[in-house]
C-alpha cells in the first residue's frame, strides 16, 4: 500500500519534470522563430553597426515620383525697403468746354465772303474768323479756334446788305503785356449811300471762348459811320501803352461852326460803356466830313472813298 503511493509520487514528479523540460524548449523555438521574422531571410537577427539619421532628398511612393530638391538656406540680408504707400492715380480724363450755343460747322450751303486769322481767344494765334451768309440771306460771323477746336457762330443782320466786312482791332493792347492780348472783331455791314453801321465781336473768358457781339446797355452796340452830316465814325488815339477807341460826333450849327463830341469806348467783356473825353465848337471845313465821318487812326482804314 506504501509502495503504491510512493510510486504515484514519483511517477508524479517524473511528469513533473518532463513538463518543465517541455516547457523550456517551448520557450527556446520561440525565440528563435522571433530572430528569423525581425532579420529576414539569411538576415543577422543583431547588428553592431548604430542607427543612423539623415534628411532625405528625394522619396518615392508608389505609382508616382516626387522629387524635393534640396534648398540652400537663405543668407541674404532681409529686404527692409519701406513698401510704397502712394494710392495709385486713377485714369481721369478732362472733360472738354461745353459747346457754344448756334452752328458749330458753317452750313455746306452757305456763301462764303471772307476769311481772315488771328489771336481771338487770346490762347493760340491761329484762330480762323469767317464771314459766309446763310440760305436766307443773314450775314454770319464764325469762330473756328485752333487751341482745342471749339467753334462759334454769330448770326449778324447789320446794314442793308446780306454780308459785313470784319477785320481786327486791337482794342486792349496793353505795351509790355506777359500774356497774348486777344484782338477783337471790327463788323462793318453797307448802309445807305456815305454811311455804314459797325460793331464790335470778341470771344469771352470761359473755357469755350464763345463769340459774342458786344453790348450797350443789354442791345447790341452798333454805331454809325456817317459822311451825310451830321457826321459820325470811330478814332484811335495810342497814349501811355494803350489804344483808345473813341465815337465821334461832329454836328455842323448852320453858323459856319461844328460842335465836336467824342466818346470812348470801353468794356467788360462784350458789355460797352461810352466815356464822355470832350466837346468841343470848331470851324467847319470840307475836311470835316472825311475827319469825322470814317475811320481814323485804326487798324482798319478808312472806308469811305
Amino acid at each position: 500500500m506504501h509502495s503504491n503511493r510512493f510510486m504515484t509520487l514519483s511517477q508524479r514528479a517524473r511528469q513533473a519534470a518532463v513538463g518543465s523540460a517541455t516547457l523550456v524548449a517551448l520557450v527556446v523555438l520561440g525565440a528563435c522563430g522571433n530572430d528569423t521574422k525581425l532579420g529576414g531571410a539569411g538576415a543577422s537577427s543583431t547588428s553592431s553597426t548604430p542607427p543612423t539619421t539623415s534628411v532625405a532628398t528625394s522619396s518615392t511612393a508608389p505609382g508616382a515620383a516626387t522629387t524635393v530638391p534640396a534648398t540652400a538656406p537663405n543668407t541674404a540680408a532681409p529686404n527692409t525697403t519701406s513698401p510704397n504707400t502712394t494710392a495709385p492715380k486713377s485714369a481721369t480724363s478732362i472733360p472738354s468746354a461745353p459747346a457754344c450755343a448756334g452752328p458749330t460747322i458753317i452750313p455746306a450751303d452757305a456763301r462764303l465772303d471772307q476769311q481772315i486769322s488771328g489771336d481771338v481767344d487770346g490762347v493760340s494765334g491761329t484762330d480762323t474768323v469767317t464771314v459766309y451768309s446763310a440760305s436766307d440771306g443773314t450775314p454770319h460771323v464764325f469762330l473756328q479756334r485752333a487751341a482745342g477746336g471749339g467753334a462759334s457762330d454769330v448770326a449778324l443782320p447789320l446794314g442793308n446788305a446780306d454780308t459785313v466786312r470784319i477785320s481786327f482791332e486791337d482794342v486792349d493792347h496793353s505795351l509790355g503785356a506777359t500774356t497774348p492780348v486777344p484782338l477783337r472783331i471790327l463788323a462793318i455791314g453797307a448802309g445807305q449811300a456815305g454811311s455804314a453801321f459797325a460793331t464790335f465781336l470778341g470771344a469771352d473768358d470761359s473755357a469755350s471762348h464763345c463769340l459774342h457781339q458786344w453790348t450797350l446797355s443789354g442791345s447790341p452796340f452798333v454805331f454809325t459811320i456817317d459822311q451825310r452830316g451830321p457826321y459820325s465814325g470811330l478814332a484811335c488815339d495810342g497814349a501811355a501803352g494803350k489804344i483808345h477807341y473813341s465815337l465821334r460826333n461832329a454836328d455842323p450849327d448852320g453858323s459856319g461852326h461844328i460842335v465836336v463830341t467824342e466818346r470812348e469806348i470801353t468794356h467788360v467783356g462784350d458789355a460797352v460803356t461810352l466815356v464822355d473825353v470832350s466837346t468841343a465848337t470848331i470851324a467847319d471845313s470840307p475836311a470835316a466830313q472825311h475827319e469825322y465821318g470814317d475811320i481814323q487812326n485804326c487798324s482798319t482804314p478808312p472806308i469811305m472813298p
